[in-house]
Formats: structure tokens, C-alpha cells, sequence
């Protein structure tokens, strides 16, 4: 790779990183981010799901929000650490898809940037998606290779039986 791509991804990584530290940490959404941060401290005090409460988003977000205020303690800020290391884990893994599907460059920069337009620079905290995605893109590819080996193994990664 030429000095000057690797000089551009560094800038965009470290740009992109610095401008979502700053999303990241600005306002509170009083509904949707409310309503998670309340659920997941409900689990933390012993609740359960479906049987104490009803949920309104699945279950997993749920608990990696849960999680995140177990390990770093009950605040906003320790959510959003978790949605932030989430939403740079996509962008690496947009990064990786779009090099791996052969798009060039620029394309992989586009497709970074439609992503960080799309939902992180304007959704700063534990929404489902977040976490959904990365694992989402992470999947395709092993299914793909799972059904071009047949190999259960790679079937069982991706999460089918």
C-alpha cells in the first residue's frame, strides 16, 4: 500500500475517532437511550426480562448495555464507551469488507463515511443497531466461505445449526 493511502486511513481513523469522542459525549436521548439505560438497571438489581418486564427492543442490546454498567459502573458515559469501541469496530470491519470485496479506496472511504452519516454521528448511544451491525457484516463472509467449503464449523460460527 502506498504512503499516501496509509497516511489518509491514519488521518480518517484519528479524525473520525476524535469526532465521535465528541458525539459520544454530548446530550442525552430522554426516550430510546432512557428507556435502555432504565431496563438495564433493572437486570443489575435482579430482574428479568419478559418475566418482571416487557422489552421493546431485543434482548441483547439489552444485556451488552447491562454489561458495560456492571464493568464500568451505572453512567452514561460508561454505555457510550461500549457504542463507541462498537461503532469503530464497523468502521474497521467496512474498512476490511469493502478491501476484501475489491471496491478500491475511495470506495471503502465513501462507504465509511455513508455509515458515519447514516446513524453514529447522530444516535450517540446503546441503540440495538450498533451492535447489530458490525456482527451482521462480520457473518456474511463466513457464510459465504461456510457454503462455498460446506463446513459446519464455519456454519456453526455464523451462528446457524
Amino acid at each position: 500500500m502506498k504512503l499516501w493511502k496509509k497516511l489518509i486511513i491514519i488521518l480518517t481513523f484519528s479524525v473520525t475517532s476524535l469526532l465521535l469522542l465528541f458525539v459520544y459525549t454530548r446530550g442525552i436521548n430522554l426516550y430510546d437511550e432512557g428507556y435502555i439505560l432504565h431496563i438495564a438497571q433493572r437486570i443489575i438489581q435482579g430482574q428479568i426480562p419478559y418475566k418482571d418486564f416487557q422489552l421493546i427492543y431485543t434482548p441483547g442490546a439489552i444485556y451488552i448495555t447491562t454489561i458495560a454498567m456492571t464493568i464500568f459502573g451505572q453512567s452514561i458515559l460508561a454505555t457510550r464507551i461500549v457504542a463507541l469501541i462498537s461503532t469503530l469496530l464497523m468502521i474497521l470491519v467496512i474498512a476490511y469488507t469493502t478491501k476484501r470485496l475489491k471496491l478500491g479506496f475511495f470506495s471503502s472511504l465513501i462507504a465509511v463515511i455513508l455509515y458515519l452519516a447514516w446513524m453514529p454521528l447522530h444516535i450517540n448511544f446503546s441503540w440495538p443497531a450498533i451492535y447489530i451491525l458490525p456482527i451482521a457484516l462480520v457473518t456474511c463472509p463466513i457464510l459465504l466461505k461456510a457454503t462455498a467449503e460446506k463446513s459446519n464449523r464455519l456454519f456453526a460460527l455464523a451462528g446457524i445449526d
